[in-house]
């Protein structure tokens, strides 16, 4: 039976939305539920899976990092590229670019936004790690924000091996209402994006 099926860049994607729609419908997704796309690209490989679950009478939801800005722009070239992609490929989805539909970046500055305010200091010390690594040599490269995530996620957990698999993406809770501010007016956005399917 179709139904909804959402198209992710990866797992870490696939953990997140489960999380956030059983927290805010109450539904809860299986790995059948999803198709990991490993990024924009790769839409390409799955359009029959698009159009498989629309033949079905399924809904197709769409998710994608905007990621930032170049010379073109970052969310209206993310969002012109996949349009166009959509009319290319002659499939059928919705659309929701993270973090918030609107602005440049990905699921990791929604993360960012989401975390219990509590553990800010976490952040504020990253960021501190990030100037004295920008100002002190020139070679040096920031680590990506997916790092700046694991770190967060790592410092909350204890120092065993079973402790620090939890940081990793495919077993985060987001549930953790001690780790994660599920009341943000970040998730907005996507909640109401999800709303009519679920």
């Amino acid at each position: 039976m179709a139904g909804v099926k959402l198209f992710i860049e990866g797992v870490a994607d696939q953990k997140f939305l489960t999380d956030i729609i059983f927290n805010s419908f109450g539904k809860k997704l299986v790995d059948q539920d999803f198709n990991r796309l490993g990024g924009y690209t790769g839409i390409d490989n799955v359009d029959i899976d698009f159009r498989s679950n629309s033949d079905s009478g399924g809904t197709n939801l769409l998710f994608l990092d905007t990621d930032y800005p170049d010379t073109n722009g970052g969310f209206e070239r993310r969002l012109r590229e996949t349009l166009a992609k959509k009319t290319q490929l002659s499939i059928d989805f919705s659309l929701f670019l993270f973090p918030n539909h609107q602005d440049d970046g990905d699921l990791e500055v929604l993360l960012e936004r989401i975390i219990n305010p509590v553990h800010q200091d976490i952040f504020d010390c990253w960021a501190d790690y990030e100037g004295c690594l920008s100002a002190r040599h020139r070679d040096y490269t920031v680590p990506a924000r997916k790092t700046k995530i694991y770190g967060y996620m790592e410092a909350l957990h204890g120092i065993s091996k079973s402790q620090k698999e939890k940081a990793k993406e495919q077993n985060r809770d987001y549930l953790n209402t001690a780790h994660w501010n599920l009341n943000s007016e970040a998730l907005l956005p996507l909640i109401e994006f999800l709303r009519p399917h679920f």
